[in-house]
């Protein structure tokens, strides 16, 4: 049986969240609520939970402030927010679960399943620590991304990564230092995450770093040339918001 802990100060949130894991979530076992930073950090401390299932905003703060003030997070963290913003995009840089509110309760279920599943991996700490470096760092040069591997996590600057390249599902991170990181996600999640920080989708397969493009040629069809020495294909219909980011570079 898996201990979850549940932080939300919406009542009917709270009730509906109940019922979804009292009907269909019998493998797990609600340890007890809370609805504000006081009673949620006595309860995350004492508690002892497998799973925390966290409000983002609570009266008088954040559920960010009652992480903060845990010495030894050892459970599992699934936050609940009722909008995308700053901090929805923080999350997802740290490979940390998220449900958006109203719960959709077939995410709910889903994501409690792979909470259970993966509950002995000791990476809890780590996943969170990229999340308030995110959220506490002002400069867009310095965030840092979650890549999880079946084997390994790596802890990534944004910076650092010259381009993504995908193969159906999978995607490839090239970085500036040679490494390669396989991911077991499509490219458009990571072209969604990544736009806002100069990377542009040229292709169907391809994002790149325009940090790191050293060359757009025009001849057969249309590549660019990576600093890295690599030639990425241009699609048609990408040319143009290409040299229009070249534009902008060279405008700086």
């Amino acid at each position: 049986m898996v201990k979850l802990a549940i932080v939300e100060d919406e009542e009917e949130v709270l009730a509906a969240t109940l019922k979804i894991i009292n009907d269909y979530c019998p493998f797990v076992s609600v340890c007890g609520t809370a609805s504000d930073i006081e009673s949620a950090r006595e309860l995350l401390q004492n508690s002892n939970p497998d799973i925390a299932l966290l409000d983002i905003n609570l009266p008088e703060g954040n559920s960010f402030d009652v992480l903060k003030s845990i010495a030894n997070i050892n459970f599992k963290i699934i936050f609940l927010t009722a909008y995308e913003g700053y901090a929805l995009q923080a999350i997802k840089f740290s490979a940390i679960d998220y449900l958006l509110k109203p719960i959709n309760p077939t995410e709910l279920i889903a994501a409690l399943h792979q909470a259970a599943k993966t509950i002995e991996e000791q990476n809890n700490k780590q996943m969170l620590n990229v999340l308030l470096q995110n959220l506490g760092e002002s400069s867009r040069e310095n965030k840092v991304i979650v890549l999880k591997t079946s084997e390994s996590i790596h802890i990534v600057e944004v910076r650092d990564i010259v381009r993504c390249e995908s193969d159906n599902s999978y995607t490839t991170f090239y970085l500036n230092n040679g490494q390669r990181i396989l991911i077991s996600k499509s490219l458009k999640e990571y072209d969604e995450m990544l736009s806002s920080f100069n990377f542009l989708r040229v292709h169907q397969s391809h994002l790149v770093n325009m940090r790191f493009v050293k060359k757009f040629d025009k001849t057969d069809g249309g590549f660019i040339v990576m600093s890295d020495g690599s030639n990425v294909p241009v699609s048609t219909r990408k040319k143009e918001a290409l040299i229009q980011s070249i534009e902008m570079l060279a405008s700086r």
